[in-house]
């Protein structure tokens, strides 16, 4: 960071600054950082933007500590010079986005009155649709569109991929329809690539302009529930209308989610923009943590952000009711029917094909916590117990990868040793991508043996539903090789690993 001292100028970037109540939002839009300050620190900055050196401000606020003030200023990439020396931009390169050429006069439009006029009555008539057709709400068993089930879930990922995308592109082209900068870009969360939209710049706008860039989500999810609810009245295929249901019941799940406050979603930053005062959500925490411990410290602005908070309380908690309420009957019963349906086709039917649907489901199932145990070891996880959590949820998914490459090998021969072979190599490498992370999380030397010995007995308890499974399968293609035989191997092979990592501990 460049020096500073008392003879230092000042060249600043072009600012947003917008009057906020008592505060003021300054900003640099190119980059959507922004800050709250008073009417101290907008003077301050107004005075070195006009020239004036360090020590003249300071010595007009000397009670303030001016240079801390500046060091964050320049932080935050709102100073382009210093002592007519240009110094580095923090921010240079930072994002990576698309379509930043739309134009504000190009997308306007959508956002006029005939419009808007529009979309009520889009909305309004797919509100009398599910009034006088109650068939058409979304329920659990609206997820299954399909009967089969390796076709469910990347249909169902491909679905809500786009319908995420389209949720963003609402608060993009709003943001767009005010002139705003706006960023709409790929990135990841976790592991996952998603769509986003950054709309930081929103606080360049006058409160009362920002309600349109913060509910243009919502709406879009709005217009495209409420026209597959419309759709419905056609005369439409059984799987047409299957799908469609499914997306008015992802669009009912997706605007539910906007009731959990706590998660600070669209909804939340709306009401956030309505009460006019700035991290309700943190604000409202500390107050239900000063109920469970008194002692706990506590400061409002004054008595109205007390009294909103006060009164923004039970809406927070019910966000965690909402949750519970979407888990008790949306969550639960869509995963007791999909293992209802797993569990007929792998132990009950006695079709090969349904069989096979049925481990493919289960296998991009399980591809989800063995990347997220994965991740969350190598990156995120510190404590012991989180860390072993991970760890499980890393062997469920690893283990149903073994099962299908052991059938596959099943089906293409029949020759017992080299599948024991085979299965042998399995057991080894199972253990080989968790010692790898295990080295790399750098455990306590303690845990170390707690590692393997859950390690043993998990394995123990893989290897007989292993055994199970295997049996079901070779019931099912015919075969007349041993189960007992091919589990055993992979034992072996387990147990030799084992026996590697303790000696290495």
């Amino acid at each position: 960071m460049h020096g500073l001292h008392g003879s230092s100028t000042f060249e600043f970037y072009e600012l947003s600054v917008v009057k906020e109540g008592d505060e003021w939002i300054i900003g640099r839009p190119s980059t959507g950082v922004y800050i709250r300050t008073n009417s101290v620190g907008k003077h301050i900055i107004e005075l070195l933007a006009e020239g004036c050196s360090l020590a003249h401000v300071e010595r007009h606020y000397c009670d303030h500590r001016v240079k801390d003030f500046v060091a964050e200023l320049q932080h935050d990439g709102f100073i382009k010079g210093i002592d007519n020396h240009p110094i580095p931009d923090p921010h240079d390169g930072m994002f990576k986005a698309f379509f930043n050429n739309v134009k504000p006069e190009r997308v306007a439009w959508l956002f006029s009155t005939p419009m808007l006029m529009l979309y009520v009555a889009i909305i309004a008539a797919a509100a009398v649709v599910f009034v006088t057709n109650p068939s058409l709400l979304p329920v659990p068993s609206d997820f299954f569109f399909t009967d089969y089930l390796m076709l469910l879930l990347p249909v169902s990922f491909l679905t809500g991929a786009v319908l995420i995308a389209l949720h963003e592109a609402g608060h993009y082209l709003a943001a767009k329809s005010h002139g705003l900068l706006t960023r709409f870009g790929i990135t990841n969360r976790y592991y996952y690539i998603v769509a986003i939209t950054d709309v930081t710049n929103v606080y360049s706008l006058p409160r009362h302009q920002r309600f349109r860039v913060l509910y243009g989500g919502m709406v879009v999810d709005a217009l495209i529930m409420s026209l597959c609810a419309l759709a419905q009245l056609l005369p439409l295929p059984g799987w047409l209308a299957a799908y469609l249901s499914f997306i008015i019941l992802i669009e009912f799940l997706g605007l539910w989610w906007q009731l959990y406050f706590f998660l600070r979603t669209d909804l939340y930053y709306v009401l956030e923009n309505i009460l006019c005062v700035h991290n309700l959500n943190v604000k409202t925490r500390r107050l239900i943590k000063r109920l469970v411990h008194p002692r706990s410290t506590l400061t409002f602005a004054d008595k109205r952000e007390k009294r909103i908070t006060q009164c923004y309380a039970p809406i927070f908690v019910l966000g965690y009711v909402m949750l519970t309420l979407q888990i008790v009957f949306f969550g639960i019963p869509i995963m007791a029917e999909a293992f209802k349906r797993i569990f007929t086709q792998l132990f009950v039917s006695k079709n090969l094909f349904e069989f096979i649907d049925a481990t493919v489901f289960m296998l991009f199932t399980l591809l989800n916590p063995v990347i997220f145990g994965a991740v969350m070891i190598v990156k995120h996880f510190r404590r012991p117990v989180t860390k072993l959590i991970a760890l499980t949820l890393l062997l469920m998914g690893e283990f149903l990868l073994v099962f299908l490459i052991l059938a596959s090998a099943l089906m293409a021969t029949n020759n017992l040793w080299l599948t024991g072979g085979v299965s042998f190599l399995l057991g080894a490498a199972f253990c080989a991508p968790l010692y790898y992370l295990w080295r790399k999380a750098r455990p306590s030397s303690l845990l170390k043996g707690e590692f393997i010995a859950i390690l043993v007995v998990v394995f123990l308890v893989y290897t007989y539903v292993l055994r199970v499974l295997l049996e079901r399968f070779l019931l099912q293609v015919g075969k007349e090789i041993p189960a007992w035989s091919v589990t055993f191997a992979f034992l072996l092979g387990v147990a030799a690993a084992l026996i590697y990592l303790w000696s290495e501990t």
